[in-house]
C-alpha cells in the first residue's frame, strides 16, 4: 500500500501506518500551539481535508495513544522540539456530527443522545476515578444510559470536559467535525430552528 493514494480515507493514523501518500499538514499543529487561541474554526470547502486534519490533531494531542508512536516521524511538526511536550498529553473529546440523523426533531434528539452516550462510554474509566464524586459518576452513568433531558444534553460536552479536567489535571481538547451537518439536513424543515437552538446550546 506504500505510495498509494488514500482515497476516501480520513484516518491519519492508518494513512501513516500503511504509508499512503500524504501531503504534510502537520505544521498546522505548531501554528496552533504558537498562537495559543482558545478556539479555531476551519470552514474550507468540501473535500478539502478538514476531517483528516482533525484526525491528525487527535493523533498528536490525545493521551490515549502512546507517546512513542511513529505517526509524525519525518513530518514538519517533528522538527519543533519545544512542541513535543504536548504530544499525546491531553484528554481529547472527538465528536463527528455527520452521523446525526435529522428525519425529524425527535430522531435528531435520539441520535444526539446516542452520540453522547457512546462518547461518554469511551471515558468509562472515569467511573473508577478517586478524584470524582459519586454524584459526578452518576452523571456519567446516566449519560451512558441515555437518561438526559434536553437541557442536560446541551451541557453534556461541557460537563464531560470538566470531569476529564478534574481527573487528569490537564486542559481538555474538543474536536468537533461536521458541526453544520444536522443544520444543513434540517434546512427547509419545520424543526430547523429547534436543531439550530440545540446545536448552539451544545
Amino acid at each position: 500500500m506504500a505510495g498509494e493514494m488514500p482515497i476516501g480515507n480520513q484516518d491519519f493514523k492508518e494513512i501513516r501506518e500503511k504509508e499512503y501518500l500524504y501531503v504534510d499538514k502537520s505544521e498546522m499543529i505548531s501554528q496552533i500551539l504558537s498562537e495559543g487561541a482558545e478556539v479555531y474554526l476551519y470552514t474550507r470547502p468540501r473535500r478539502f481535508g478538514k476531517s483528516l486534519n482533525l484526525s491528525m490533531l487527535d493523533a498528536f494531542f490525545n493521551l490515549k495513544y502512546p507517546k512513542d508512536n511513529k505517526w509524525f516521524d519525518g513530518l514538519k511538526v517533528s522538527e519543533f522540539d519545544k512542541y513535543q511536550i504536548h504530544k499525546n498529553a491531553y484528554p481529547v473529546i472527538y465528536l463527528d456530527l455527520k452521523i446525526l440523523k435529522t428525519i425529524d426533531y425527535q430522531t435528531f434528539l435520539d441520535s444526539l443522545q446516542d452520540l453522547m452516550s457512546s462518547t461518554y462510554d469511551l471515558f468509562g474509566y472515569l467511573l473508577d476515578s478517586d478524584k470524582l464524586t459519586d454524584r459526578e459518576k452518576r452523571i456519567i452513568e446516566s449519560t451512558i444510559d441515555e437518561g438526559l433531558n434536553t437541557s442536560k444534553l446541551m451541557d453534556s460536552i461541557l460537563t464531560l470536559s470538566k470531569l476529564l479536567h478534574k481527573h487528569h489535571g490537564r486542559r481538555v481538547i474538543i474536536l468537533l467535525d461536521e458541526y453544520d451537518n444536522p443544520i444543513n439536513h434540517a434546512y427547509g424543515k419545520p424543526f430547523l430552528q429547534d436543531v439550530i437552538g440545540l446545536i448552539r446550546g451544545l
